[in-house]
């Protein structure tokens, strides 16, 4: 399963178009998964939309395979849209939804207030500082949407207008955390599209200047050399870096560990004097045989994440900035990432590095 909140969510329901065979048939497909009664409503509502039974049955199976939906629980009522660009029919209904709390923050503070239980439209008021007439208006629209059922004097929010108002939260936080990204949303290493948007409503993203060209590598250096614990999920390791990073940890100032990339010895094959600082630390690294996917740093309950982007010519890697985070979402993922290429990993034999 993917968040449908982060960005490899998008992109899978993006392309699950693309991914849809044409030449199934409904009977090929799903009229050995679906009882009889649903397989003719669903062959009903692919005529009724002029829709190619292949189109449909494809998607289907994918919604069914990717975990989404069950064979039971797949019905055109709720589940009556298609890839490719073609609106799902409740669409209008939908986006009228969408705008109805979109337009107003009064509507969303009052639902809001609405969640921690039944209230008076004047109790409303005054929690929410909507106006009089503005708050009847509200409760009154609420209620005909079916989100709210009044009581007498007091109003209570139904499970619908509650789903409604947290989902809506739950998107308007995402769209803040993309917005809070901005141009570095395109530099976030394939892994971290897994997480959820609104984890990043916090983050600090350090990029160059014109005044410090240097600002996001000197920002890495501060966390290196005030840190007390350090785990490192790199492709490979910058001379400055290793520098700090050995006379920390020979002098029993920093506990740390680290896996970085076994292809990563071949280029200290040729540099004696860098290979042996790596003897020093052999005991704290492991050696992972296949792609790194990132540069990864933990430390002391912040991750660091290397940005990376093409050069105009395409032909070249060059870190765009930094991201931190301190999101339990974040540190969490990025344990779990760590200890996942960990224990795939080798310890570093000092046997492997060259020696004077």
């Amino acid at each position: 399963m993917f968040h449908p909140f982060s960005l490899r969510g998008h992109k899978r329901l993006a392309l699950l178009g693309e991914k849809v065979p044409t030449v199934w048939t409904l009977t090929d497909s799903l009229g050995q998964w679906l009882d009889p009664q649903r397989y003719d409503l669903w062959t009903q509502w692919a005529v009724s939309r002029s829709a190619s039974p292949g189109v449909v049955s494809g998607y289907l199976v994918h919604l069914v395979r990717l975990g989404i939906k069950s064979t039971r629980t797949l019905d055109p009522s709720t589940d009556g849209f298609l890839p490719m660009g073609v609106l799902p029919i409740r669409m209008g209904a939908t986006l009228d939804d969408i705008q109805f709390l979109a337009n107003s923050a009064n509507r969303i503070h009052m639902l809001e207030a609405l969640t921690s239980g039944a209230a008076s439209r004047r109790e409303l008021q005054n929690e929410t500082g909507v106006p009089r007439s503005t708050a009847a208006r509200v409760l009154d629209d609420a209620e005909a949407r079916g989100w709210v059922r009044s009581e007498g004097s007091r109003y209570r929010i139904t499970s619908l207008g509650e789903a409604m108002v947290t989902e809506f939260r739950r998107y308007l936080a995402a769209t803040e955390g993309i917005h809070h990204l901005g141009p570095a949303i395109d530099w976030l290493p394939e892994p971290v599209w897994d997480l959820d948007f609104r984890c990043f409503r916090e983050a600090e993203v350090t990029t160059p200047t014109e005044a410090n060209p240097t600002a996001h590598f000197d920002r890495a250096m501060e966390y290196l050399r005030g840190s007390d614990s350090y785990r490192s999920l790199t492709q490979n390791s910058l001379p400055e870096y290793m520098d700090v990073l050995h006379g920390r940890v020979v002098e029993g100032q920093l506990d740390f560990e680290g896996v970085i990339e076994a292809s990563f010895i071949d280029v200290l094959g040729n540099d004696p004097d860098r290979a042996a600082l790596w003897q020093d630390i052999a005991d704290r690294m492991w050696l992972y045989n296949g792609r790194v996917p990132l540069n990864m740093h933990i430390v002391d309950g912040t991750v660091l994440l290397w940005l990376c982007g093409e050069n105009q010519a395409g032909d070249d890697v060059l870190v765009k900035g930094l991201l931190e985070s301190t999101h339990p979402d974040v540190v969490s993922w990025a344990e779990s990432l760590y200890e996942e290429h960990r224990a795939d990993a080798e310890p570093l034999e000092p046997a492997v590095l060259p020696s004077e």
